[in-house]
């Protein structure tokens, strides 16, 4: 999931894992192919945004890679308000229905938010 800090606008997409190469895969094809290159990009400390594949794409791409302390609630208030907000409606979408399902539903739950 990500999320544009100037205009609000975010873009999630259900993954099978979190590895290197499906982060640097969902930057290329979700984020940069649709929307451009971008000067920055914000991200957590998590291992797969500090890996050696996304450096090397965002090198290429000329991307200046920030990444935002755990315990600063201000940085990173923005996704975790959307993180919130979509737990909460797949939440509901999901009732008496498999939770299985909830891919199925993420993106009218982002088309809502």
């Amino acid at each position: 999931m990500t999320i544009n800090y100037v205009t609000d606008w975010s873009v999630a997409k259900a993954v099978l894992n979190a590895m290197k190469a499906t982060v640097a895969d969902f930057l290329c094809d979700e984020i940069f192919m649709n929307y451009g290159s971008s000067r920055e990009l914000l991200s957590d400390n998590d291992m797969n945004f500090l890996s050696h594949v996304v450096a090397y794409y965002l090198k290429k791409l000329e991307t200046q890679h920030r990444t935002m302390t755990f315990y600063y609630f201000c940085t990173n208030e923005k996704i975790e308000n959307l993180n919130e907000m979509l737990s909460f409606m797949l939440t509901k979408y999901l009732m008496n229905k498999l939770t299985q399902l909830w891919n199925e539903y993420l993106l009218q739950a982002l088309f809502a938010t």
